[in-house]
Order: C-alpha cells, then sequence, then structure tokens
C-alpha cells in the first residue's frame, strides 16, 4: 500500500486511499524492510520499504513520531 503524508494526517491505499488524522496513530515500527503505523484501534498499516528512497522513509518516519509526540504533549496540558 502507498501512503502519503499531509500536514494535518496521513493517506493510506491507492485504490481507495483513506485519510487518517494524526491522532489516530498510536505508533509506528521501523522495520529492516517495511514500516509499520498502528492506530488507536489497533489497525496497522504496513508500508514497504523498497516503494519509498531512503530520504522519504527517514522523512515519513520522523514526521510519524514527531506528530505522535506532539499530540501526545498537547494532550497532557
Amino acid at each position: 500500500r502507498r501512503s502519503s503524508d499531509l500536514d494535518d494526517g496521513i493517506v493510506f491505499g491507492k485504490e481507495n486511499p483513506t485519510k487518517y488524522d494524526w491522532s489516530s496513530i498510536k505508533s509506528v515500527e521501523d522495520l529492516t524492510n517495511y514500516i509499520i503505523v498502528i492506530l488507536q484501534n489497533n489497525t496497522s498499516y504496513t508500508i514497504n520499504k523498497k516503494e519509498l528512497k531512503n530520504e522519504e522513509i527517514a522523512n515519513l518516519i520522523g514526521k510519524i513520531k514527531s506528530k505522535i509526540i506532539t499530540l501526545s504533549r498537547s494532550e497532557e496540558h
């Protein structure tokens, strides 16, 4: 599945794209060949790293992690 990241969320899927707000993302796992994005409802999306360039991988993981941290900090206050 292909993903694209936006300022207000992330979109998964090619044929039936679905957008998720950053608040719906629980965590992200950076595995050797895949990125696993786990949603709050424990649904997960797998992104094959072969579909992305190295800099795209780093940018995507970094953006997801920073959005998750930013949201969790804002909920504490």
